[in-house]
C-alpha cells in the first residue's frame, strides 16, 4: 500500500537495492494489515513470509525449508512464475518452458523443491503445448503491445483474442467509468513457444 506506483511499475531486474529492500517490505506492511482483521490472521502470516527462500537467504526472517509456512512457499513458486512470463522479473517475457527450467534450478535454494515438482505436474495436466497461461489484469495496468484473451462485462464479451494498442486501452479505461467492477480483463501472458 505505501509502495509508489514508480516502484510497483518497475520491473525487479531493474531495481537497485534500495528499490528491492523498499519493494520486499511491501510483506511485512501487507501483513500487518491483514493481522487486524481476524479472519484474515492466517493469510497474514502467508504474506509476510512469501520472500523466505528454502536455503534460509530470504527476507524478512531467513527461515528455512519447513520453517516457512507451506502457503508462503506455494505462494513463492507461483508469484514468481507468474513474474517470469510476464517479464517483469527478467525484463523479458519467458516461455512456460523456459520459466519451469528455471524454477526446478532453483528448487531447494529459492523454493521448495517439493513445492515446484507438484507445481509443474499441475501445469502440464492441464496445459495444451500450445497455450500460454492467461491472468485477470486491472485496467490500469494495462500496456500496448499485451494481448488480450478476453474482456468482458455482465456476461457480454467486449474483445477477444487481440493486441493492445494506445486506443483500445483510452477505450477500455472509458468503459470501466460506465460498469465499474464488473469489467473484467484477461490478458494472455508470455511468448508463444513451439
Amino acid at each position: 500500500m505505501s509502495l509508489p506506483d514508480s516502484l510497483i511499475a518497475k520491473a525487479y531486474f531493474l531495481m537497485d537495492s534500495k528499490d528491492r529492500g523498499s519493494y520486499l517490505k511491501h510483506a511485512i506492511e501487507g501483513s500487518s494489515l491483514l493481522e487486524e482483521m481476524p479472519q484474515l490472521k492466517d493469510s497474514a502470516k502467508l504474506i509476510k513470509h512469501q520472500f523466505e527462500h528454502y536455503d534460509g537467504t530470504g527476507f524478512p526472517n531467513g527461515l528455512v525449508a519447513v520453517d516457512i509456512p507451506l502457503g508462503s512457499r506455494i505462494l513463492s513458486v507461483v508469484r514468481d512464475y507468474i513474474s517470469f512470463i510476464e517479464g517483469s522479473m527478467t525484463g523479458k517475457p519467458m516461455s512456460v518452458l523456459d520459466v519451469q527450467d528455471r524454477l526446478i534450478a532453483k528448487k531447494d535454494i529459492f523454493y521448495d523443491p517439493e513445492v515446484v515438482d507438484q507445481f509443474i505436474q499441475v501445469l502440464k495436466e492441464t496445459t495444451v503445448e500450445t497455450e500460454r497461461p492467461i491472468v485477470e489484469m486491472p485496467w490500469n495496468k494495462l500496456e500496448a503491445g499485451m494481448e488480450v484473451a478476453e474482456i468482458f462485462y455482465d456476461n457480454r464479451i467486449y474483445l477477444k483474442d487481440c493486441y493492445l494498442d494506445n486506443k483500445i486501452i483510452l477505450d477500455i479505461a472509458s468503459l470501466k467509468e460506465q460498469v465499474g467492477n464488473r469489467l473484467v480483463i484477461k490478458i494472455r501472458l508470455g511468448e508463444k513457444y513451439v
